[in-house]
This record gives C-alpha cells, sequence and structure tokens, in this order.
C-alpha cells in the first residue's frame, strides 16, 4: 500500500535524535556500529532527514545529503540512511519514505541519488530496485561485519 492516510510525514527535529539513534542499532547492527554515526549524520548541517509518523510516534526515518563529489556525476547525492520500525513493515512506509526523501533530494539539487546496501538484503534490493534504483558497483567487504555492499543510483530527473 503506497498511500496510507494515517502517516505524517515531517522534516526530523532535534528531538528526533534518540529515536533515530535507536532506530538506527536496531536495523544496522548487523552491519557494523551505526549507533552514533547515523545519529551524527542527522545532527549534520549537511544532511536532511525526513521522518514518517502516525499519531506523532515516528515509525521511520529517510536520510539525505549531497555527495562529496565521489561519483562521476553532476549534482549526486546519497541516500544515507533508511529505516522503520519492524512492527511497521511491509505497510509501504519504507517507499513512502523513499519517494519522500527523492522529492526532498531533488528540491535541493541533487540530480542522481546513489545509496548502498548489502547484497544480501533483499527486501532492501527489492525496494531500490522496483524504486527505480539500478546497481552501480559491488564493494566487496564495505561493511564493518564483512558483508559486501551494492551501491545503486537512479537519476532523479529526465532531460527533455
Amino acid at each position: 500500500m503506497d498511500k496510507n492516510p494515517e502517516i505524517e510525514l515531517r522534516f526530523s527535529r532535534a528531538d528526533d535524535s534518540a529515536f533515530i539513534r535507536e532506530l538506527s542499532i536496531a536495523a544496522f547492527s548487523p552491519f557494523g556500529d551505526y549507533a552514533d554515526v547515523v545519529p551524527g549524520w542527522h545532527i549534520s548541517d549537511k544532511s536532511i532527514t525526513m521522518v514518517a509518523c502516525s499519531n506523532k510516534t515516528p515509525l521511520g526515518f529517510a536520510m539525505v545529503s549531497k555527495s562529496s563529489g565521489r561519483y562521476d556525476q553532476n549534482n549526486p547525492g546519497e541516500l544515507l540512511a533508511i529505516a522503520v520500525r519492524d512492527s511497521w513493515q511491509r505497510k509501504g512506509i519504507g517507499r513512502l519514505l523513499l519517494k519522500s526523501i527523492e522529492n526532498v533530494a531533488l528540491r535541493a539539487g541533487i540530480m542522481t541519488l546513489f545509496l548502498h546496501t548489502a547484497t544480501d538484503n533483499r527486501n532492501a534490493r527489492k525496494l531500490f530496485s522496483d524504486s527505480g534504483y539500478r546497481i552501480w558497483q559491488i564493494k566487496k567487504g564495505f561493511y564493518a561485519m564483512g558483508q559486501d555492499a551494492l551501491v545503486m543510483a537512479k537519476k532523479l530527473f529526465t532531460e527533455a
């Protein structure tokens, strides 16, 4: 389900830091210690974070940043993180967050969005593939726990 009337999307606030830390630990610990990394990105002035809520309770987040120039594209950006609470997964919230953060990125001047996902993270790979992301490259042993990563990319605009 792509549209869920009970889900509110909003820009993150400072008081979302504890939620982002908690969800980062739950979602990303199989890949390494992200307990401080993702919250650090959140408070950075270089990132933008969207939060999905139901009845004002945060359910998930997506975070984007302009790229530091490591991709040979005009105005690239990176989806730094996207996560949804386990109990709210498979309800379209990840897809909603992804579409929302893509729109935010495009408004920020990002033309191509890159991301990293573990090669064995089937749910994330399906979400990204179904949303138009294509494999850019494979990075062997990319994650701290040794997993390989797929770098995926999507052009956020079409040239006339």
